[in-house]
């Protein structure tokens, strides 16, 4: 099985969480990303009270506290949407790779479903602007970008998708495609316990070493 090298300590690897967490719940795939030799960085963001867009400067304010030259980012499912309007609010950003990890980039059919229930909504808060419902910018520039799908069949994923629609148990596979991001590896594990995934771990760092996921994802 290939394994990625371990990396000099002169690239800094930046972690977005998703919706309904905070950067501690990341803390478990920077140690493992920390193992390859690569510094990490955690960043915490207000999902609900404020819009992706907004949210994109929480995450491009960490930049000048960072000393590397290069500077990647792994987002996790609402946080790949943050960083994408990142993109777009930066005028420029360091060199390095990305790599979204079951991001709707494409809008959420889940969140879909709990906006119809009123009730439901503050769940959701502003996450829904240009965001999880749809909307989100899917340019990259010339940013090498790799996607991560979660697998498997899961009882909530029945539920919500049925049986034709391969999906995380959360997020369905093509609300993933994200335009010019070529590299796509699947690891079997759900939505959020692909976080603590071994597997996971390895391919990010098999694709910061070299734009690459293994053949074996």
């Amino acid at each position: 099985m290939q394994e990625p090298t371990r990396h000099p300590r002169d690239e800094t690897v930046v972690l977005v969480h998703g919706i309904w967490m905070q950067g501690l719940l990341m803390q478990p795939l920077a140690w493992r990303l920390r193992q390859y030799g690569y510094q990490t960085r955690c960043v915490n963001y207000p999902f609900l009270s404020k819009s992706p867009a907004e949210n994109a400067q929480q995450l491009l304010d960490v930049l000048p506290t960072i000393q590397t030259p290069t500077v990647h980012w792994v987002a996790h499912s609402l946080g790949g949407i943050v960083w994408l309007h990142s993109v777009q609010t930066a005028a420029e950003l360091p060199p390095g790779h990305t790599v979204l990890l079951g991001s709707p980039v494409r809008g959420s059919e889940a969140a879909a479903r709990l906006y119809k229930k009123r009730w439901l909504r503050p769940l959701l808060g502003r996450s829904v602007e240009d965001g999880l419902l749809g909307g989100a910018p899917l340019e990259t520039g010339s940013r090498s970008v790799g996607l991560i799908r979660g697998g498997g069949w899961f009882s909530l994923s029945r539920l919500l998708f049925g049986r034709n629609q391969p999906s995380d148990g959360v997020v369905l596979h093509s609300e993933t495609e994200l335009p010019g991001a070529l590299p796509v590896v699947e690891v079997p594990r759900s939505h959020s316990l692909m976080l603590f995934s071994r597997q996971t771990a390895r391919e990010i760092a098999l694709f910061l070493n070299c734009g690459e996921f293994s053949n074996t994802g």
